[in-house]
C-alpha cells in the first residue's frame, strides 16, 4: 500500500529538501535550521523561507555583511535594495519575517524587530512599486473590516450572509483554499469521496495524483473548517462527485440550479471578486467608506493567489 504524507491544516509537508540547497549560505547550521523548519512548515511556506534566506545570504555575502547574526542596518539595506528591484510590500514583509524566523531558530535576537527595520517597512509599504500591481493578500490574522492595512485585508470581511446555496459554496471554497494551500486546479479536483469525517469533528482530505487518481497525501482539517464544508454539503445535497460545482440559470421556481459540472479554474478569481463586490454594494457599512475607483483597484487584485499570499504572511 502506498504510504501517504499527512499534513495538518496545511502545516506539514513531507518532501525532499535536497533540491536547490547547494548555495554556499545554506551550509552547516543554517542548513540544519532550515531542515528543522521543513518538518513544521507547509511546503510552500518552507520554500518561501528558504528562498528569502538564500536571497538575503547571497546579498549579504556580496556586500560584506554578516548573515548571522545580522545587523538591523544590513536588513534595512537589503529591503531597500529589493524594493528598488520592484519587490512588493508583502514580499518585503515576508523577507523580514523569514530573517526573523531564522534568528529565532538560532536563539538570537531578531534584527527585523528593531525600530529601524519596522520604520523602513512602513515607508516601503506606502511606496508604489511594480510589485504592488499583483494579487492583494487575503488574511485571517487581521482585524475584521480593516481595509487600510498595507499587508492585505481580512478574509472574514468577505464572509457572505449564507442566505443562498451559492454563498455556502463560495465561503467553503475560499476557506478551503486558505487552509489547504492547494492550487486552484487541485482544489477544484476534490470530490466528496475524498473527504472523511472523523469522530472528533475534524475531516481528512485526501489529495489525489491528477495523472492516475492515486491518493498521494492527506490533510487534516480542523473542526471549524469541517463545519464550513459540512454546511455546504448539506446545502448542496450531494454526497459524491465534485465538491465545487457550477450554478447556472434558474429553475421554474426561480432559484439557481446547481449543476453536475465542476467549477473551472478560471472561475475562482471571478468568485472571489464577486464576494468583494457583494460586500461593497449589498452590505451597508462594510466597504462603503472607500471611493469607488479605489474599490475597483482592490477588487482587481483579489485573485486565487491572494489566499496563498495571505497565509504566508499569517504564519
Amino acid at each position: 500500500m502506498q504510504q501517504l504524507r499527512v499534513q495538518r491544516h496545511g502545516d506539514k509537508a513531507g518532501t525532499d529538501m535536497n533540491d536547490g540547497c547547494k548555495s554556499s549560505i545554506l551550509a552547516g547550521e543554517i542548513q540544519a535550521w532550515l531542515a528543522e523548519a521543513h518538518k513544521n512548515l507547509p511546503q510552500n511556506s518552507w520554500r518561501a523561507l528558504r528562498s528569502d534566506i538564500r536571497l538575503f545570504g547571497d546579498w549579504a555575502n556580496r556586500n560584506g555583511f554578516k548573515v548571522m547574526p545580522a545587523d538591523p542596518s544590513a536588513v534595512v539595506s537589503f529591503l531597500r535594495h529589493k524594493a528598488d528591484e520592484g519587490k512588493s510590500a508583502s514580499s518585503l514583509a515576508r523577507a523580514a519575517s523569514s530573517i526573523s524566523r531564522l534568528h529565532r531558530m538560532a536563539g538570537l535576537p531578531s534584527p527585523a524587530l528593531s525600530s529601524d527595520v519596522k520604520n523602513e517597512l512602513g515607508k516601503l509599504r506606502g511606496r508604489k512599486t511594480p510589485g504592488l500591481s499583483g494579487s492583494w493578500p487575503l488574511r485571517l490574522r487581521l482585524p475584521e473590516g480593516e481595509l487600510k492595512d498595507p499587508t492585505g485585508i481580512s478574509i472574514m470581511l468577505l464572509k457572505p450572509r449564507l442566505e443562498r446555496p451559492r454563498d455556502y459554496r463560495n465561503w467553503a471554497l475560499i476557506i478551503m483554499a486558505y487552509v489547504t494551500q492547494l492550487s486552484r486546479t487541485k482544489l477544484l479536483a476534490i470530490n466528496w469521496e475524498d473527504l472523511e469525517e472523523n469522530e472528533n469533528g475534524s475531516t481528512l482530505l485526501y489529495v489525489r495524483d491528477q495523472r492516475n487518481g492515486a491518493r498521494v497525501r492527506a490533510i487534516i482539517l480542523g473542526p471549524n473548517v469541517s463545519q464550513v464544508i459540512k454546511s455546504w454539503r448539506q446545502m448542496s445535497n450531494y454526497k459524491s462527485g465534485p465538491v465545487f460545482r457550477r450554478f447556472s440559470g434558474k429553475n421554474p421556481s426561480g432559484s439557481n440550479m446547481l449543476l453536475d459540472e465542476r467549477l473551472s479554474p478560471q472561475s475562482v478569481n471571478l468568485i472571489y471578486q464577486s464576494m468583494v463586490d457583494k460586500q461593497f454594494f449589498d452590505i451597508p457599512g462594510s466597504l462603503r467608506g472607500m471611493k469607488q475607483e479605489t474599490f475597483r483597484e482592490w477588487q482587481k487584485r483579489i485573485t486565487s493567489r491572494s489566499v496563498h499570499k495571505g497565509r504566508i504572511l499569517d504564519i
